[in-house]
């Protein structure tokens, strides 16, 4: 029960998100929008990216959701 106690403290009091996962998923109104909000949640130590993106049809508009993947 620490531990996650721990690790949220953590997460709170740092200026980077806590990643544990390979890949973040974005989306917003546009393609360059999704891919740019998505850059933002990479770690800053990530090399190489694959990022895919996607249209979803919402209602009588459109959304982009893109989703990156790497490796250490």
């Amino acid at each position: 029960m620490l531990i996650p106690l721990v690790l949220a403290l953590i997460g709170l009091l740092s200026d980077q998100p806590l990643v544990f996962a390979r890949s973040v998923t974005a989306e917003g109104p546009t393609q360059a929008f999704a891919e740019a909000q998505l850059r933002r949640l990479l770690p800053d130590s990530v090399d190489e990216i694959e990022i895919r993106c996607k249209n979803i049809d919402v209602g009588v508009s459109t959304r982009w959701r893109c989703s990156a993947r790497w490796s250490s």
